[in-house]
């Protein structure tokens, strides 16, 4: 059962939708909406008028106007990485539009407020005065304060959430003081970030990680604990970590654990299946719609292998229907940039291909910079782009909707590519001490 504020007890029959929503906080100590910055009256519903179109009724099915609210809170972050300071639940009524995340509504009014640092997400203990939005402030705890720039102003937290309660009549709740349990990915993935990028700080795990911003604080000191990284000097007013030895030593341990057990899994599996075939390619198309993708030249895509999620090129492999043949291709282009066909064998078959003439056609393939689609991409990320073994196999991402058993070939390829690498980087290690006790030696024997 919901619990109303009284004046809304007359407003509705039956219960009202709930959501889950976040939002700004203005100087006020008013709640404020996360884009518009219209700040939420005290005591009545906020309705919702659209900016673009003031003379249409809001929300609009045509339009993006509304008040928002999910289903589950997803999360919002400003460009500078902050968490808006409130979150909590809604109640939606008016005109309402659903969508597959949550809803636009009409009307809205918050039912529960709870109040966090906008740095770490955890309980905030101090409110600073916005440096770059008027009227605004944000809410960090004391940690996260000594390591942001020099505030405007401050006050306390429970000013805010004494005049947010009395505003809204409604509970007002702080965050919690503790940060959840540190487990040992959280661990792996501090020190995948700081090998990549040589030194960390706290704003870059809020930046470059997910999941670990209620944890970074105790990351951080959990790690320094260990001896995994340590302080290295400030950048401005943050504090940066670097990889000890140690850490380094950790990580890789970590890394070819996981390694082996994912062996393990994938020998319980049992073996890949490299003579499967698919039926066809084209299941669900009458021999009319063959036809006309014969004339049009279009074909349906078999495998893609993504060499960056984000904005990176793609090799995308095609089958194109023929009345006497299957023709592939294989395209390879960046978004926005078109694509370039590049030669494949075999080029044709009579019937679709088994997953090893897949192979065989994506091997084929030279791609321009790096060669092999897959191994040359992995060397060429360690050579090139400077990443160890863990990171060069990270990517690409290879996927195929025919041939399922595609991405788990890869992977057991990159194992062994893995631990192929791994054993020349010790050979190299053992040499070069070798080397260095006979230059001692040779040293000692002069002298």
């Amino acid at each position: 059962m919901v619990i109303l504020p009284s004046f809304l007890e007359r407003v509705f029959t039956t219960e009202p939708i709930v959501g889950h929503r976040e939002w700004d906080l203005t100087h006020s100590h008013r709640l404020a909406g996360i884009v518009s910055r219209a700040e939420w009256p005290a005591g009545e519903a906020v309705r919702a008028r659209c900016s673009e179109h003031p003379e249409h009724r809001a929300p609009e099915p045509d339009c993006d106007c509304g008040l928002y609210a999910e289903r589950e809170l997803i999360g919002w972050k400003h460009p500078d990485g902050r968490l808006p300071s409130a979150y909590g639940t809604v109640a939606l009524w008016g005109r309402v539009i659903e969508h597959e995340n949550g809803w636009r509504a009409e009307y809205a009014y918050p039912l529960e407020i709870s109040l966090r640092c906008a740095d770490c997400g955890l309980r905030p203990t101090v409110a600073i005065l916005h440096a770059t939005w008027d009227g605004q402030i944000t809410l960090l705890c004391d940690r996260c304060l000594a390591e942001a720039p020099t505030p405007r102003a401050t006050t306390g937290v429970a000013e805010v959430r004494d005049e947010l309660s009395r505003a809204y009549a409604v509970p007002v709740r702080l965050a919690a003081a503790e940060p959840p349990a540190i487990s040992e990915d959280d661990l792996l993935q501090l020190l995948d970030l700081a090998h990549l990028r040589g030194l960390v700080s706290f704003r870059d795990i809020l930046r470059r990680t997910v999941g670990l911003r209620e944890k970074a604080w105790a990351l951080l000191d959990r790690a320094q604990e260990l001896g995994l990284v340590e302080a290295r000097g400030r950048s401005g007013v943050e504090t940066t970590f670097g990889l000890t030895r140690r850490g380094e030593k950790w990580r890789d341990r970590k890394k070819e654990e996981a390694l082996r057990k994912e062996e393990r899994e994938d020998r319980a599996k049992g073996p890949i299946d490299m003579d499967f075939r698919p039926p066809t390619y084209w299941s669900d198309l009458s021999e009319e719609d063959l036809r006309l993708l014969a004339e049009e030249d279009r074909g349906v895509e078999i495998a893609s292998i993504d060499y960056d999620p984000l904005d990176g090129p793609v090799l995308t492999v095609e089958a194109v229907f023929r009345e006497e043949w299957i023709e592939y291709r294989a395209l390879f282009g960046g978004q926005g940039d078109g694509e370039e066909e590049l030669e494949a064998t075999p080029s044709r078959s009579r019937r679709p291909l088994s997953l090893r003439e897949l192979v065989q056609l994506i091997e084929s393939v030279y791609v321009p910079d790096w060669g092999s689609p897959v191994e040359g991409y992995w060397e060429w990320q360690m050579d090139e782009e400077g990443l160890d073994v863990w990171e060069a196999v990270a990517l690409p991402w290879i996927r195929s909707e025919f041939y399922p058993e595609l991405p788990r070939y890869y992977a057991r390829r990159g194992r062994r590519w893995v631990a192929r690498k791994r054993r020349e980087a010790l050979e190299r290690e053992r040499r070069a001490r070798r080397e260095k006790r006979a230059a001692t030696r040779s040293r000692a024997s002069r002298g």
